[in-house]
């Protein structure tokens, strides 16, 4: 994977990008399950996360 600055036409960095999440969780005594799933719209990556949470 290649990490890199967006510039625009005047070279100018645009360190910020725009990012949107779809996530779940689900509780149950003792044991919580959840998942994430996340965009950076800009650039087209996809990220995941899921785990699983022993609340005591």
């Amino acid at each position: 994977m290649q990490v890199r600055a967006t510039a625009d036409t005047e070279d100018r960095v645009e360190p910020l990008t725009a990012r949107a999440f779809l996530g779940t969780q689900i509780n149950f005594p003792h044991v919580q399950l959840y998942g994430q799933i996340d965009n950076s719209i800009a650039t087209e990556v996809y990220g995941v996360s899921a785990g699983l949470r022993y609340v005591h």
